[in-house]
């Protein structure tokens, strides 16, 4: 079956009194900075193509989010926080990022608002999320 990792980046995108987003550009530059970042770092996977795997602006009653999701085999919970501290940064907006290493049957989650991480523990035992 292979080794399967899925991640979910949430990036928001507006509030309540906020005007919507150019998901275009926004695009772009979020494939830049993963392609600087993969080549750079060197990451074991370096070619996403966000146009493939990146939503338009979804909407609720408070806000706004565009999701980056898909399965991203042998990524790691530290290049996908990475690329979520410097979107942070670069977008000046919260980053919300669930990672599932179904290998180590591992679910990573964190937040990232300019450039740090919300919380000190990211990882949570897969066990402790079933009922």
């Amino acid at each position: 079956m292979g080794y399967w990792i899925s991640a979910i980046i949430g990036i928001r995108t507006g509030g309540v009194f906020s005007g919507t987003v150019d998901v275009d550009k926004l695009r772009i530059k979020a494939q830049e900075i993963w392609d600087k970042l993969s080549k750079q770092e060197q990451w074991a996977v370096s070619d996403i193509d966000f146009n493939n795997c990146m939503s338009t602006e979804l909407t609720a009653t408070k806000g706004s989010y565009v999701i980056i999701a898909g399965i991203f085999n042998y990524g790691l919970f530290t290049e996908m926080s990475s690329f979520c501290k410097r979107l942070s940064v670069e977008f000046e907006t919260e980053i919300m990022l669930m990672f599932w290493d179904e290998e180590r049957g591992v679910i990573e989650c964190n937040v990232f608002s300019d450039g740090e991480y919300e919380f000190e523990s990211t990882e949570i035992p897969l066990a402790t999320c079933r009922q």
